[in-house]
């Protein structure tokens, strides 16, 4: 982490030549945190600062190059993010929390956190093939990442070295950066009800599209179950196929990402998307194109519902592209839409489509 190092002092030298800050600001370098976060324990622990802690940002690579995501935050983390959102080029998302939090993974926030602490925790965690090798160099790091770390590390202690450290706490943030707009984030609390909107709309879809004789509800349930179960089949093809290949070169295993990683991904992807695609053209024997299409929403809308519920950090994946299609889709099966051109229709679902792409592709 020798690169989080030079970007905190370099933010120490800025700091040091513009206004003081409200707050007092210290600086911590910890030692040992792999073999058990023990620098930051002692901290904690047994010096005399901690108890006038407010608010940690903690800095990470697991790679070397990359934007520095927000990927943890403490709870009623709302006011910390409405800060985020107006740094440099913020970059994360509260999907990235909802995973993080199920790993067995740990960062010395993780010790602060723990303690009660506000908190927000950042990595870049591109190209993590070099991370613990002989690869792991200064002259390897990529400058755009060290640069953007020291931007939004400045920015941050800046903006919240003059707030009030004790009035932090308020509702958690579902939040998300969108390219060319930068981050959106609203409340937690608003999944459930845009899940369950979005839900009758898409019943009061799937009912038009019967009664107008577009969809057969049988179909689209059937389409519904098919297509995550074939998604689900190719995804354990994969794994098997990737097995294999790492048996065939032992020395994968000692890396956390092959080098030619980029290369067997899109191998993956091209391999997957050619049998999805032959799949669903084997089911239009059986089923009409807009039942497949209604089909997927479906288990779109189930995942929603389910991430909602449980996990309300990663609804919005599903929540957005929803509101795109559902009119588009309304549309499509309308008497009028089902008589549209096909060039008309194809425009259509390629705007409607757009917003998934925005959202689900960079994950």
């Amino acid at each position: 982490d020798g690169a989080s190092v030079a970007a905190i002092l370099e933010t120490l030298r800025a700091l040091k030549s513009g206004p003081a800050l409200q707050r007092d600001l210290i600086v911590l370098f910890s030692d040992a945190e792999e073999i058990g976060l023990l620098g930051a324990q002692a901290f904690a622990a047994h010096h005399p600062w901690f108890k006038d802690v407010g608010l940690v940002l903690n800095f990470e690579y697991r790679g070397n190059s990359g934007r520095m995501l927000m990927f943890e935050t403490s709870s009623q983390n709302g006011k910390l993010v409405e800060a985020f959102a107006a740094a440099p080029r913020a970059t994360g998302s509260s999907l990235m929390y909802e995973v993080y939090r199920i790993l067995p993974n740990d960062t010395d926030l993780s010790v602060f956190k723990r303690a009660g602490v506000a908190s927000m925790n950042f990595a870049a965690m591109e190209n993590p093939a070099v991370y613990h090798t002989q690869r792991d160099r200064p002259d390897q790091l990529d400058q755009g990442s060290l640069q953007h770390q020291g931007d939004l590390m400045l920015a941050l202690t800046r903006q919240l070295g003059n707030t009030d450290l004790n009035d932090l706490q308020a509702e958690n943030r579902i939040y998300f950066d969108v390219p060319g707009i930068g981050l959106v984030h609203y409340a937690a609390s608003l999944a459930l009800p845009l899940a369950a909107t979005l839900a009758v709309l898409f019943a009061a879809l799937l009912v038009q599209g019967v009664r107008g004789g577009a969809l057969r509800a049988g179909r689209v349930i059937g389409a519904a179950i098919l297509l995550p179960l074939t998604a689900l089949l190719f995804a354990l093809g994969v794994t098997l196929l990737w097995t294999g290949l790492a048996a065939l070169h032992p020395q994968y295993a000692t890396l956390m990402e092959v080098y030619n990683s980029a290369l067997y991904m899109g191998a993956f992807v091209a391999l997957t998307v050619g049998l999805f695609m032959m799949v669903q053209f084997g089911l239009r024997r059986w089923l009409a194109v807009m039942e497949l299409a209604t089909g997927a929403m479906l288990a779109w809308v189930v995942l929603l519902l389910l991430t909602a519920l449980i996990m309300p950090g990663a609804s919005y994946v599903f929540t957005w592209p929803l509101v795109a299609l559902l009119p588009a889709y309304a549309w499509l099966i309308s008497a009028r839409g089902r008589t549209a051109s096909a060039d008309a229709r194809l425009m259509l679902l390629v705007a409607a489509a757009a917003p998934a792409v925005f959202l689900f592709a960079p994950l």
